[in-house]
C-alpha cells in the first residue's frame, strides 16, 4: 500500500509542476515614447465598446488599473486610450530576438519551458495613449503571454498591469 501511494506521488508531483508553470511570463514592449505619460484624465477611443465580453471586460480592467495609478475618466479628457486586445493558438506565431527586421510584427513572448506540453495560447493586449488637443501619441505599450489553460480573460489584469507599470516609466 505505501509503495502505491510513493509511486503515484512520484508521478503526481513532476505533473502538478509542470502545468502550474504552463503560463510564461508577462513580456512587455514599449512602441513609442516621444513624451512622458502622467497621471491624468483620460477616455477610451471607442465611447461604445462593440458588445464582446471579452472587449467590455478589457475596458473594465484596464479603467481599475489606471484608477490604481491615478487617473481619471473625464468627458473632456487629456488622454484618449486605444485599446485592442487578441487571442490566439500558442501555436501560430513569428518570434525573433531582435523585432526590427519584421517592424514590430513578432511576438512579444518567446515559447516558455513547457511549450507543447498543452494548448497554448497567446494573449495580447496593447493600449495608445494619445495627447487630445495635439493629436501627438504620448505612449504606447503591449504586453503579452503564453498561457496553458487560461485564456485571455484570466490574463488582462496581469497583461494591464505589466503594461501601465511600462508606460508610466
Amino acid at each position: 500500500m505505501m509503495h502505491w501511494i510513493r509511486l503515484r506521488l512520484a508521478y503526481a508531483v513532476p505533473a502538478i509542476v509542470a502545468l502550474s508553470a504552463c503560463a510564461g511570463p508577462v513580456h512587455v514592449q514599449k512602441l513609442t515614447a516621444p513624451e512622458a505619460l502622467h497621471p491624468d484624465s483620460y477616455a477610451f477611443a471607442d465611447p461604445s465598446p462593440n458588445g464582446s465580453a471579452i472587449e467590455v471586460s478589457a475596458r473594465r480592467i484596464v479603467a481599475d488599473a489606471l484608477a490604481t495609478k491615478g487617473f481619471i475618466q473625464s468627458a473632456t479628457p487629456h488622454y484618449i486610450v486605444d485599446l485592442a486586445v487578441s487571442e490566439r493558438a500558442g501555436s501560430v506565431s513569428i518570434y525573433t530576438p531582435d523585432p526590427a527586421p519584421l517592424s514590430g510584427h513578432t511576438d512579444l513572448a518567446p515559447p516558455h519551458p513547457f511549450a507543447g506540453l498543452c494548448n497554448d495560447n497567446a494573449v495580447r493586449l496593447a493600449l495608445v495613449f494619445t495627447n487630445r488637443l495635439t493629436g501627438h501619441t504620448v505612449s504606447g505599450v503591449r504586453s503579452g503571454q503564453l498561457r496553458c489553460a487560461e485564456g485571455l480573460a484570466e490574463a488582462l489584469p496581469k497583461l494591464a498591469d505589466a503594461a501601465l507599470a511600462d508606460a508610466l516609466r
